[in-house]
């Protein structure tokens, strides 16, 4: 009859120090996960970025058919003022 305290304080230890080792590693790994959580609240997703990129690309070639029109009629009106004008 006195094995049976023993083995009793011996499990319920176990499991207890189980059970705290246990929180501990789950309170890094939470600690860990909104740390991060936190740091990609601020950053823009893959898609977002795509979608800036696209809209930029997009931009920048509207520009540049603009301005190559721009030149062209520029060119234009310069000829043409040149041949109504000669200098």
């Amino acid at each position: 009859m006195t094995l049976y305290p023993g083995i009793l304080y011996y499990v319920s230890y176990t499991v207890i120090m189980c059970l705290i080792l246990l929180n501990f590693l789950l309170g890094i790994i939470i600690d860990a996960f909104i740390e991060v959580k936190e740091k990609f609240q601020t950053t823009k997703s893959v898609v977002g970025e795509l979608n800036d990129l696209t809209r930029s690309s997009l931009n920048a070639m509207r520009q540049s058919q603009l301005t190559d029109a721009q030149m062209g009629l520029r060119q234009g009106l310069t000829s043409r003022f040149l041949t109504v004008f000669p200098t």
